[in-house]
């Protein structure tokens, strides 16, 4: 019981890591709104999906569908409300305490269980997942049922959820996160480490595994029967392909990331790299740590992927670090003492500085993409127009594509204006464009900056001069907002009804 009431407390206090400044953390760009339409037909236009988002650095690629089917439930729930969907996630990426507790607790014991759950709930890489809606963050629960997987069966006498488990959380996790399919040799090697514990396992276990599985990569089979192996012919050029050239080899790639999680994770990477001798020195045959080592290292099997750079490419990775530190950690009260209080309240300041700002750039190139933000700034132009009708002109990311402004003015504006640029094809979400002339009141709106070439904002700015008048510039966080006047004497101040 006091371990039970001790967890949950954990639990708390980490889901309130993940609330810190909710209203104004929640990061609304071009996935996000993408993923809010595209999620929403599903269920309420019947548009159903077998193609999951593109990936980033390989044409032809795309992740799993289950994300869309997942947020879409979520956004069907919380009435088109990305506040809500939000919420959900950052309390999905909460209940990932009570397994790496579990996990750690079976694999060793429960002072390892408590460290590792207590690491993971201040963790400033777990709280920016929390903070992603996109699809790459939910395949940190994956990575974590694969680990629970491997914890039931070397430790359970009959574990026969063992291997459901471990491929619930691989079959997730790369519906989530395509290159995740590198955790394939997580897996395998964990079945390799746990081999004399499988004449353990039942038949029937082996069969609900293998349907698991399917179930979860169904939906790519089914993709690839319907576009004639499209994506097993893009996967078979890529890997064919030689990789661009990059100012690092890949080993210091591989090495910048890792040490940037340890220091997502525990503030000083030194403190992991002393606990990471330490484990390897006292522990080198003991399948329990050999697995919590391989998983700390697994990022290995998709090193040779161009989008190793990016943020998440270690997604799942991470808690293998906490359990690591805390094996170092739980036999040593006063440093332990010592340690955790350095680490909890270096992350705890992390947290504070970085997330009431949202996304990082490591994430995210274009920052400050808040939907806090974005309603400020349509309140603020209904506010001025008092009613009539207006224009927008946006300096967007991508440049011209209105999804994330289409979604914002119909999910909480008053009623819609003219988009002065129209749309790319292809792009969810439709502003009306201009009719007969202009409106009187015209606004020039320029997104946050980072990612958007100068010549485009230049542009666009140099445009908008030739039909309108500056009356006035206002900045809410990263938008800046030009309310204008517009030059024609036969402007209106009413709406086309016909």
């Amino acid at each position: 019981m006091k371990d039970k009431l001790l967890i949950l407390t954990i639990f708390v206090f980490g889901l309130g890591t993940r609330l810190f400044f909710f209203n104004q953390s929640v990061y609304f760009g071009i996935d996000e709104a993408r993923d809010a339409y595209v999620s929403q037909a599903i269920y309420q236009k019947g548009d159903l999906k077998l193609v999951g988002p593109t990936t980033n650095g390989a044409a032809g690629l795309n992740h799993g569908v289950l994300h869309w089917y997942v947020t879409g439930l979520l956004y069907l729930i919380g009435h088109g409300s990305p506040f809500f969907v939000s919420l959900v996630f950052r309390i999905f990426n909460a209940l990932g305490i009570f397994l790496i507790y579990g996990l750690a607790k079976k694999l060793f014991n429960s002072q390892v269980g408590t460290i590792s759950a207590l690491l993971y709930a201040f963790s400033f890489e777990q709280s920016q997942y929390a903070l992603y809606m996109g699809n790459p963050s939910l395949a940190v629960i994956s990575a974590l049922l694969i680990m629970c997987g491997f914890a039931v069966l070397l430790k359970d006498k009959h574990p026969f959820w063992a291997l459901p488990l471990m491929a619930l959380g691989l079959g997730s996790g790369i519906q989530f996160e395509l290159s995740f399919v590198g955790m394939a040799g997580l897996a395998t090697g964990l079945l390799f480490l746990a081999r004399k514990r499988l004449i353990t396992v039942s038949r029937i276990s082996w069969v609900v595994t293998a349907l698991t599985l399917f179930l979860m990569l169904g939906s790519f089979l089914a993709a690839e029967v319907k576009y004639n192996f499209r994506q097993t012919k893009a996967g078979l050029e890529f890997l064919s392909a030689p990789r661009p050239s990059q100012s690092d080899p890949g080993y210091v790639v591989y090495t910048k990331r890792f040490i940037t999680m340890a220091s997502d994770n525990f503030v000083f990477p030194v403190l992991f790299a002393v606990a990471l001798i330490a484990t390897c020195i006292k522990f080198r045959r003991a399948p329990a740590y050999l697995g919590i080592l391989l998983w700390s290292f697994s990022g290995v099997f998709t090193l040779g992927l161009v989008a190793y750079q990016a943020y998440y490419i270690n997604v799942g990775i991470g808690p293998a670090l906490l359990v690591i530190m805390a094996l170092f950690l739980h036999r040593k009260r006063m440093l332990a003492l010592f340690l955790l209080t350095i680490m909890i309240i270096g992350n705890v300041q992390h947290i504070l500085a970085a997330n009431p700002k949202g996304l990082i750039m490591d994430i995210k190139t274009q920052t400050g993409m808040l939907l806090s933000d974005e309603l400020e700034v349509i309140r603020r132009m209904y506010a001025t127009a008092s009613g009539r009708p207006f224009t927008v002109r946006a300096t967007s990311m991508p440049y011209r594509v209105q999804t994330v402004w289409a979604y914002i003015f119909t999910r909480y504006g008053k009623y819609l204006p003219y988009w002065e640029t129209g749309n790319v094809l292809d792009f969810p979400g439709q502003l009306p464009p201009p009719v007969s002339g202009s409106t009187c009141l015209r606004f020039l709106l320029r997104e946050p900056t980072n990612g958007i070439p100068v010549p485009l904002v230049t542009a666009d700015e140099n445009e908008e001069n030739f039909f309108s008048d500056i009356i006035d510039t206002w900045q809410v966080g990263d938008f800046v907002v030009q309310h204008r006047q517009a030059k024609g004497h036969d402007c209106r101040n009413s709406f086309i009804t016909n």
